[in-house]
């Protein structure tokens, strides 16, 4: 009951805006790829050029990014993170091992409490999710005048890309 009452007062908070901050991508999702690798019982590979920044909710993003694809990757699998440049973007696509979602629920799952229907669509413990993760991860990238979206991961699973406006001001600095 309390993971549904903290994911609800999640969902809630991001429909109030975000707190915006300079980041520079790969030194801030450093950190939470090896939270994540060091928790799961999956590998997770993370690549990208060092020099992206935007202004973004750091904390926030950290939520909306990986840790759906962690929970449904299977033990022993991986979780790839990949950050790159496009125009004024900066692109994160997550891929895992999961289950992947079926081409007819990819736009279905984001709303809250919707699970894909596919048997494998439960957590790969056996544990089903409350149907919130994706809903809130959509919530925050679009809070952040972004894009979430889902598709097939090369050799199976799901990919998540997230698309952000990039930080073009030559006088940026990072805190």
């Amino acid at each position: 009951m309390s993971a549904l009452v903290e994911a609800l007062l999640q969902l809630a908070r991001t429909s109030g805006g975000v707190k915006r901050a300079p980041v520079a991508w790969m030194a801030r999702l450093d950190g939470p790829a090896q939270r994540w690798a060091a928790r799961a019982e999956v590998k997770v590979v993370f690549s990208g050029p060092d020099e992206l920044a935007a202004q973004v909710d750091p904390d926030a993003l950290e939520i909306a990014i990986g840790s759906n694809a962690i929970a449904y990757s299977p033990p022993g699998g991986a979780v790839t993170l990949h950050v790159h440049a496009e125009r004024q973007r900066i692109a994160v696509t997550v891929d895992d091992q999961g289950p992947g979602i079926p081409v007819g629920e990819r736009e279905r799952v984001f709303a809250p409490f919707v699970h894909a229907t596919a048997p494998t669509a439960d957590r790969t413990q056996g544990r089903a999710g409350l149907g919130l993760g994706l809903a809130i991860a959509r919530r925050i990238v679009e809070a952040h005048a972004g894009t979430l979206s889902v598709g097939e991961a090369p050799g199976g699973g799901a990919r998540f890309a997230s698309r952000l406006t990039r930080s073009s001001d030559p006088g940026f600095t990072v805190s």
